[in-house]
């Protein structure tokens, strides 16, 4: 059979007109760093994937330089980047060909240096003058007209909060952003289930950056401090695995870019703190291990008590052993209570929790030491440090420590903790506190 009754390819598809117009007057002047943008987003990713192009052209052409600050967001996501640059070649201005230009020469993509050559193209063949490679737009028409003004840049710096009694923290990561200007990358991440949530924001100057960081953490109440750019990569990288391992959906802004935040270049084995301070250096300090239930009265740790209701079962055990029927001496009394606090500590704390915990202590270290606290940070150290002691054959005892408390050999490295030993201790106090107040409600009612 001829080539005409060969079987047709399936044709692209296409947005109706009333769509179409629609998406581009909602997208016209939105703010990829508002909350509005998100949600924008996820309407264009149920759109056929076809249909973008599409979209793009019709942005670009009706919006002309207001569509920039949208283009350039959408650049930044992998699979609409080649559509969304091209499109830019719509856009009749100097801005849109030197942002052009630089993808073109610069850009480590080699689908988008050809989308961008494209769009050069299309300028030029709608009257734009605009050089070849070695010089950019601006600077040709800077012979006619007023170059524009160069945008302040923004260089990379991260900052991290507290974490809080959850195991979850603030991450602001401050980038360059794509071809001028800079992006301030807010998230929620949690130690146990990752990324819970992302922002992004555009910013002009570092200062921006700053306040705005400083803003969050005193809404938040939670003290941050500037901490390694790698590092939080590394900690973004975490994130990301431990939420898909949550089957937890990974927050749109962070997919839109995840790709400009990059991955970690070192290998972050242990949290920074390590190459500020010696850890054994510092159990060698008498005392601080002693000092580390001090910590629980400084306000970043304040919400570490535990809650009430996974407290309950051993705030009635607690109570019987306080209260119970059985006439036992006063220190038969107090080891049966010891007995239950243990237990406490070690199916609370124990197991991969204990390790989750040391991470926290580490992670807040550093914090710490940042915010010109240096004792603090040193006990926060030797409190993380001595859950490193595994049990051995022979007692060990750590300097500054009381033999008769914190002698690890056969126990537990979280036996005689000052800092667990307290936390669990008014754990539990606090929840028989409520258990009190709740009988209290029932005969009262």
């Amino acid at each position: 059979m001829g080539k005409k009754n060969q079987e047709r390819q399936p044709s692209t598809p296409r947005l109706s007109e009333e769509v179409l117009n629609e998406l581009v007057a909602r997208a016209v002047g939105l703010d990829p760093g508002g909350e509005e943008f998100s949600s924008f987003l996820l309407r264009l990713r149920s759109i056929p994937a076809g249909a973008f192009p599409q979209f793009a052209n019709a942005l670009a052409r009706q919006g002309q330089e207001k569509a920039l600050p949208i283009l350039l967001a959408l650049a930044c996501a992998e699979d609409l980047a080649p559509a969304a640059v091209e499109s830019i070649g719509w856009v009749q201005s100097l801005e849109a060909a030197s942002l052009l230009q630089a993808q073109s020469d610069a850009s480590p993509s080699r689908e988008i240096r050809k989308a961008a050559g494209r769009g050069l193209h299309r300028l030029r063949s709608l009257g734009l003058h605009v050089e070849t490679a070695g010089e950019t737009a601006a600077v040709q028409a800077s012979q006619v007209a007023p170059a524009p003004q160069p945008r302040p840049t923004s260089k990379t710096r991260a900052w991290a909060s507290a974490v809080d009694g959850h195991g979850s923290r603030f991450l602001f990561l401050e980038m360059p952003r794509p071809f001028s200007g800079g992006v301030l990358v807010f998230m929620m991440v949690n130690d146990k289930s990752g990324i819970l949530e992302a922002r992004a924001g555009h910013v002009h100057v570092d200062e921006d950056a700053q306040n705005r960081v400083d803003e969050v953490s005193g809404q938040s109440r939670l003290p941050h401090t500037e901490i390694p750019f790698d590092y939080a990569r590394h900690m973004v990288k975490e994130g990301q695995q431990k939420a898909q391992e949550h089957g937890q959906p990974l927050p749109v802004d962070y997919m839109v870019w995840k790709e400009s935040i990059g991955q970690p270049e070192g290998h972050w084995e242990k949290p920074p703190v390590y190459q500020e301070l010696n850890a054994a250096k510092v159990l060698m300090e008498p005392g601080l291990l002693e000092e580390s239930d001090r910590l629980l009265d400084l306000r970043e740790f304040r919400s570490w008590f535990l809650e009430t209701d996974e407290m309950r079962p051993y705030a009635q055990e607690m109570e019987q052993a306080r209260h119970g029927s059985l006439v036992l001496s006063q220190e038969a009394q107090m080891k049966r209570q010891e007995r239950v606090l243990t237990r406490a500590m070690e199916d609370l704390l124990g197991g991969e929790d204990r390790a989750v915990y040391k991470k926290r202590l580490e992670e807040m270290s550093y914090l710490l030491l940042r915010t010109d606290r240096e004792r603090a940070a040193k006990i926060a150290l030797a409190a993380a440090a001595a859950l490193e002691q595994e049990q051995s054959p022979s007692r060990i005892y750590l300097p500054g420590s009381r033999a008769a408390n914190l002698a690890i050999g056969e126990r537990s490295p979280l036996a005689g903790h000052p800092f667990f030993k307290r936390l669990v201790a008014e754990s539990l106090e606090r929840a028989l506190g409520e258990i009190t107040r709740d009988r209290k409600v029932i005969v009262a009612g």
